[in-house]
């Protein structure tokens, strides 16, 4: 990957980043289901898909519901390196996983997010 190709890659894996972290519910702890109803749309599950070269796709999330739940971020993690990019991410069975990929292994990054249903929460309280 060109250095310049490299740096606009990790602008937009940090961007990303950061967005999962703050479209996170952890920082509002106070709010009840009901304000998280009235003002949900502030806070969303963003999916990360990263897309290696030998065909595999891995899903980060940010488990923006786990994080209100428990008042801390509980999103799977990102750390860039030198040449690499460590991941930590927790499966649907809540298995923990982790691996380093290369820059040279990764061919594009991809994000979407999807609404909560705060709802859901609510009956479970």
């Amino acid at each position: 990957m060109a250095n310049k190709n490299k740096d606009i890659f990790l602008m937009e894996l940090q961007d990303v980043y950061e967005r999962m972290k703050d479209s996170s519910a952890f920082n509002c702890k106070d709010q009840t289901p009901d304000g998280l109803i009235a003002h949900g749309d502030e806070f969303y599950e963003l999916y990360l898909v990263i897309h290696i070269v030998n065909g595999e796709c891995i899903t980060l999330r940010n488990h923006s519901a786990d994080s209100w739940y428990i008042d801390c971020y509980a999103g799977d993690n990102i750390s860039i390196e030198r040449n690499n990019i460590s991941l930590e991410w927790w499966d649907d069975e809540g298995r923990q996983h982790f691996t380093i990929i290369p820059f040279d292994a990764i061919c594009w990054i991809d994000s979407y997010s999807a609404k909560i249903d705060w709802n859901v929460l609510k009956i479970g309280n």
